[in-house]
C-alpha cells in the first residue's frame, strides 16, 4: 500500500501536467486533462483517507504526529494548488470555446484532391442544391 505523503506527490504531479496542458489549450488537450484532474483528485482523496485512519490510529509516537502534521499541510497545500488549477481549467475551456464560436461553419476541415491541392469543404446551401468549392 502507497503511503500517504506518496498519493500526494504523484497527485501533484498529475496537477502539474495538467497545468502545463491548460496553457495551450484545444480539444483534445482539454479532455486528456480533465482525466488526469479526476487522477489527481482521487489520489488525493486516497491520501487524506490513508491520514485520516493513521490519524485515528495513532498513538502519542511524537515522530508519528511530526509526519503526519507534514502530510496533512501538504495535502491542504495540493486542495490550494486543486482550486487554482480548477479555476486555470475553466477559463482554458472558456478561452477554448469563444475561439470555436468565431469559426463560420461546423466544419471547417480541409479535403485534399487527387493532385494534393488543398480543396474547402462543401457548403450546403439549402436542402436540394450542395455546392462543391475547389
Amino acid at each position: 500500500m502507497m503511503s500517504a505523503r506518496r498519493l500526494i506527490d504523484e497527485a501533484r504531479d498529475h496537477l502539474e501536467r495538467v497545468r502545463q496542458r491548460l496553457l495551450y489549450p484545444s480539444a483534445d488537450v482539454l479532455e486528456n486533462a480533465m482525466a488526469e484532474l479526476e487522477q489527481a483528485i482521487g489520489l488525493l482523496r486516497q491520501g487524506e483517507v490513508i491520514l485520516s485512519n493513521s490519524t485515528s490510529n495513532s498513538t502519542s509516537n511524537s515522530t508519528k504526529m511530526a509526519e503526519s502534521s507534514g502530510a496533512w499541510e501538504s495535502a491542504r497545500q495540493l486542495r490550494r494548488e486543486l482550486a487554482r488549477v480548477n479555476s486555470l481549467a475553466k477559463h482554458a475551456n472558456t478561452f477554448y470555446l469563444s475561439k470555436v464560436r468565431q469559426w463560420p461553419g461546423q466544419d471547417l476541415s480541409v479535403s485534399y484532391r487527387a493532385n494534393g491541392a488543398a480543396s474547402l469543404p462543401a457548403e450546403r446551401h439549402s436542402e436540394k442544391n450542395l455546392v462543391l468549392h475547389g
